[in-house]
């Protein structure tokens, strides 16, 4: 009796320190821009055009991201920040807080989650490629200080 006990009591200690997920999202994040083009380059070491990938990956797809940050407010209150084009809109989970669902205006977008901690959050862009050799960091954000 004395182990289940002890069982019992350890598992309620270990899930009331975890944080729910939306304490975790409720912050401005940022894309990590320097840590998604280090993946990259990493998951692209044996592709023939790695260079040409890379530059590209660089120069348009993480510049865009660069300046852009999203707010999540505790009330649903959503604020995205395109690059100094700033959006208001709303926010909710889905599918058991395993989905970021963005409403602005008429656009809905999704975000699937894929990990999310205080520091990082890592999210499902949805970008289909059929090349094994090519292959793109996941988006990566940081809270933004």
């Amino acid at each position: 009796m004395k182990k289940i006990s002890f069982f019992l009591f350890i598992t309620l200690i270990v899930f009331s320190c975890k944080k729910d997920t939306k304490e975790l999202l409720v912050k401005t994040w940022k894309y990590d821009t320097d840590q998604m083009y280090k993946n990259t380059s990493e998951y692209l070491k044996d592709h023939p055009i790695r260079d040409t990938i890379l530059s590209t990956y660089k120069n348009v797809y993480l510049e865009k991201y660069r300046n852009s940050s999203y707010k999540f407010e505790l009330s649903g209150a959503f604020h995205w920040n395109d690059n100094g084009n700033n959006h208001t809109g709303t926010w909710a989970f889905a599918d058991h807080d395993s989905t970021i669902v963005t409403t602005v205006d008429s656009l809905k977008i999704e975000y699937h989650i894929i990990e999310i901690t205080p520091e990082k959050m890592i999210w499902d862009d949805h970008v289909n490629n059929t090349d094994p050799k090519f292959k793109l960091s996941k988006p990566i954000l940081i809270p933004q200080k």
